[in-house]
């Protein structure tokens, strides 16, 4: 990706303030233990999307002991990280998927 979308990300977290909220996730992989986050349970409807170079991939089965109602799993070849920059259509697509599944269950 090109030096302006990567200031445009950065942008965004800047002028939205909302970079705190984005970083919560590695301070709670981190410290769940101290923080207890692990034993509470997501009953809301989850969507999982796996990209083949994430940092780090959680086990299906692992993931189903905290959030009891996962409605959509998907597996891809491809991708990262900063998956919305990097395959922006693959992720919309999951996104929707995600969403027609869980209005079905409704």
């Amino acid at each position: 990706f090109s030096l302006d979308t990567l200031l445009d990300n950065i942008m965004i977290y800047y002028l939205t303030n909302s970079i705190t909220t984005s970083l919560r996730i590695y301070k709670e992989g981190i410290n769940s233990r101290q923080t207890g986050i692990d034993g509470v349970e997501v009953s809301v409807p989850v969507g999982v999307s796996y990209f083949k170079n994430e940092i780090v991939h959680h086990f299906p089965f692992l993931l189903k002991e905290k959030f009891k109602n996962i409605v959509h799993v998907s597996f891809h070849e491809k991708g990262g990280h900063f998956i919305a920059l990097e395959m922006p259509t693959v992720l919309y697509q999951d996104i929707l998927d995600f969403v027609r599944k869980t209005l079905k269950n409704i």
